[in-house]
């Protein structure tokens, strides 16, 4: 061993004898690592990864797969507690964008919790071969993300149609608060935002988040269902025309 690393050897050696004189004495490792718990805490949001598709003859798949390794690869040094998905996982519904997805995805496999949250893109699925029309329709959404995946989670609390998971709720304990994360479809309706009132008043004690995909339409109007090929798409926030 040469004087370089002898060196770099004894600083690493240093610095390990240095965290554990500094922990509590007579402490086992499992109480050692739950101190460690109360460090800050990093919650990972993932938004709108529609466009890392392979279908459209623009292969992107790395960047999405980039995203989901560097989360696996930083769990333990970000104190990565879950990873939630914002909506618009895929940007048209199909079995190819769908499988490609959860390529990417299974990265976290157990490694943190995920959830997964309804975008218009993961309902809009197309209605003739030729890719000219489109429909609003959450069947490959409910193939892909079935309620199965998640209902046997310690965090999963339950959902407000049976076998759908668009709108549903967890518990997570985030440092020392107890949280309830509420996800609510694209443009929930009334009779959707009445049943996440009631959950949130049964569990008045813990913190609340809510994640949609898109609440408000233009200036101060909810976003609502319209009777088109595809139902509240010109009223998205965002102004789109793309599917009018």
């Amino acid at each position: 061993m040469n004087g370089k690393k002898k060196k770099q050897s004894l600083f690493l050696l240093s610095l390990f004898i240095l965290f554990f004189s500094n922990q509590p004495q007579n402490l086992s490792a499992g109480e050692i690592f739950s101190s460690q718990l109360k460090k800050p805490f990093t919650i990972v949001l993932l938004p709108d990864t529609q466009k890392y598709k392979i279908d459209s003859g623009i292969w992107r798949k790395h960047l999405f797969d980039s995203q989901t390794q560097w989360i696996a690869n930083h769990i333990v040094d970000q104190n990565i507690k879950a990873v939630f998905h914002m909506g618009d996982i895929v940007d048209v519904s199909n079995d190819i964008q769908w499988s490609v997805a959860f390529e990417s995805l299974s990265f976290l496999d157990g490694l943190t919790p995920y959830i997964l949250t309804e975008g218009n893109h993961d309902i809009l699925e197309l209605e003739d071969a030729k890719k000219s029309s489109y429909r609003s329709a959450a069947d490959l959404f409910h193939k892909y993300v079935p309620l199965t995946k998640f209902n046997s989670q310690p965090w999963f609390g339950g959902v407000f149609e049976d076998e759908k998971i668009e709108n549903a709720y967890y518990f997570f304990t985030f440092g020392d608060t107890e949280f309830l994360v509420l996800t609510l479809e694209y443009g929930p309706r009334d009779v959707v935002l009445d049943w996440a009132n009631k959950v949130a008043k049964k569990h008045p004690e813990k913190k609340i988040m809510v994640i949609t995909h898109a609440y408000m339409a233009k200036g101060s109007q909810r976003l609502k269902p319209k009777p088109k090929i595809y139902p509240k798409v010109d009223q998205t926030p965002y102004g789109a025309t793309e599917f009018k």
